[in-house]
């Protein structure tokens, strides 16, 4: 309770108190300007001791979101696999995700083009043996020429 909030109250209920014994005087109501002037301090007194018991709004933090530069022009689907390729890529512990799409995107790909499954013998073949060991071996951290070497397979199928 700063003196120079109740002294900003004090000339609003200056204000309000002249304005009401005005318009009283104007439209000839017999108004008491004692009671009128004891009414509007009251009211202002209670609005004010109403805004002081709310307290001061806290700090308002803000963060700031970073969103990766995708190009323009991308559909949805292809700025989740570079968001995921970019994920990858920062982690410091290897990460499923990434493997999980590319073994999705290349079986996708070797049923649709040949009608082979990447675990048959004809469909490992097909793959190649560095893009069949993604199939089988567990999750590790891929190189950025790795992944483009895996792309560019599934893309060549």
């Amino acid at each position: 309770m700063r003196p120079v909030r109740w002294g900003r109250r004090g000339a609003l209920a200056v204000v309000v108190a002249a304005v009401v014994l005005g318009v009283g005087e104007v439209s000839e109501t017999g108004l008491d300007p004692l009671r009128a002037c004891l009414l509007v301090v009251l009211v202002v007194a209670a609005v004010g001791f109403v805004l002081d018991a709310l307290g001061e709004p806290g700090p308002t933090w803000r963060a700031d979101t970073v969103r990766p530069a995708a190009p323009r022009g991308l559909d949805l689907q292809t700025q989740r696999y570079l968001s995921v390729m970019e994920s990858h890529l920062a982690a410091t512990l290897p990460d499923r995700a990434l493997r999980d799409r590319l073994v999705l995107l290349a079986g996708r790909t070797l049923r649709l083009r040949h009608g082979e499954q990447p675990d048959t013998a004809r469909g490992r073949e097909l793959l190649g043996p560095e893009l069949a060991s993604l199939f089988t071996d567990p999750p590790r951290r891929l190189t950025r020429s790795e992944i483009e070497r895996h792309v560019q397979r599934i893309e060549s199928l």
